[in-house]
Parts: structure tokens; C-alpha cells; sequence
């Protein structure tokens, strides 16, 4: 109070900026009245420089990011980042899939391509080929075909081999390249009076006489 003019008085007059003016009520520098009217969504008056700017408290979900003139939240991407197989998702700013396909015990989906995909992709030799459901080397479709009667394919060099659990019988050896029992010996070892058995690979006498208890 000012005994001298007999009226309230603020003990010191601030200097204010051009936006604001001096209230003598509350001996403080304010902003025009009515000013925060212009604030849209989102934004509030600054009491220093009477300008709407973003409240402080606003955050944004996930992975939106704060564009601090329209103070709304946006993804830094767009719908053009996506193939055309994704679809653009704007809470997450991400690119997602259309479809999701059923991929195989061995593969991996790519949210990338949406296409299912083996983690590595193996290095064949020149008999087989990379097959993308299994994610291993293949032989050929169809090459066990060409195998004969005691033959199977091999997987690693897709070529006909003798099966593993061919056994021959008596004194026959296994033909590696026929993959037939066969005797290592002919006909040919034995005598006239001799016939020879495929079985045992040996010579029998044709007939057997009946000898004397000397001989």
C-alpha cells in the first residue's frame, strides 16, 4: 500500500516482452487474455512466450515418434517403406505381413519378404540340387528309378549302389557292379567228370562210384 497515493501498488514494475503485459493484480508479467483459446489438441500456453507449443507430458505409443508443429504422434515411415505383400500398421510404424504362410519344420518365415525361407542355404554338389521345402541337398526327382534289383540310391552322390544289407549266400561273393552274388571261381576250374554248383562254388563229381572198404 502506498500512503503517499492511497493505493496498492507492486513494489517493482517488471520489464516485459512484447507478448506479454504487466498485470498490476498480480505484480507479474502475463500473457493476453484469453490467449491459450488458439492451443489445438495437444498443446498448451507457454506463460513466457505466450505460444502454444506441445504439453510436456505427452508421450507417444510404441513406435510413433512426436512431430512437435502439429503436436501429433506419427511414424518417421510411411506405407511406401512396405512391399507389396505387407501392409502398413500405424501404431506399430512397421510393415506387417498380408498373409502368413505355414512354413515347414526346417524353415523360417521372413517378415520381410512374408515368404517362409531356410536359414541357410546349402552349397550342393554338381549330382544334386537345394531343395527350399526341406533346406537340405536332394538328388533328383525320379533318380532312384534308374536303380536295378539289389540297388539303391545314394543321397549324397545320387548314383545307384549295392543295398548296405545285401548278403551272399555259401561261398558267392557280392558283384559291386552288378550287385549279384556271384562265385569267384567258374566252370572252367573244373574236371570233365565234374559238374559245377552255383551255390556253394564248388566242383561236384557227376556220379559217385561205390568204392571198395580199401579204397
Amino acid at each position: 500500500f502506498n500512503n503517499q497515493t492511497c493505493q496498492c501498488e507492486c513494489p517493482t514494475v517488471l520489464s516485459c516482452n512484447n507478448t506479454q503485459y504487466f498485470d498490476q493484480d498480480t505484480c507479474s508479467c502475463q500473457c493476453p487474455f484469453g490467449a491459450e483459446q488458439s492451443c489445438r489438441t495437444n498443446q498448451v500456453l507457454s506463460n513466457t512466450t505466450c505460444q502454444c507449443e506441445c504439453a510436456p507430458t505427452l508421450t507417444c505409443p510404441g513406435q510413433q515418434v512426436l512431430n512437435k508443429t502439429s503436436c501429433q504422434c506419427e511414424c518417421s515411415n510411411s506405407a511406401n517403406s512396405c512391399t507389396p505383400s505387407q501392409v502398413f500398421n500405424n501404431q506399430t510404424c512397421q510393415c506387417n505381413c498380408i498373409t502368413r504362410q505355414q512354413c515347414s519344420a526346417q524353415q523360417k518365415f521372413n517378415n520381410q519378404t512374408c515368404q517362409c525361407e531356410c536359414p541357410t542355404v546349402l552349397s550342393c554338389n554338381n549330382t544334386q540340387y537345394f531343395d527350399q521345402d526341406t533346406c537340405s541337398c536332394q538328388c533328383p526327382f525320379g533318380a532312384e528309378q534308374s536303380c536295378r534289383t539289389n540297388q539303391v540310391l545314394s543321397n549324397t552322390t545320387c548314383q545307384c549302389e549295392c543295398a548296405p544289407t545285401l548278403t551272399c549266400p555259401g561261398q558267392q561273393v557280392l558283384n559291386k557292379t552288378s550287385c549279384q552274388c556271384e562265385c569267384s571261381n567258374s566252370a572252367n576250374s573244373c574236371t570233365p567228370s565234374q559238374v559245377f554248383n552255383n551255390q556253394t562254388c564248388q566242383c561236384n563229381c557227376i556220379t559217385r562210384q561205390q568204392c571198395s572198404a580199401q579204397q
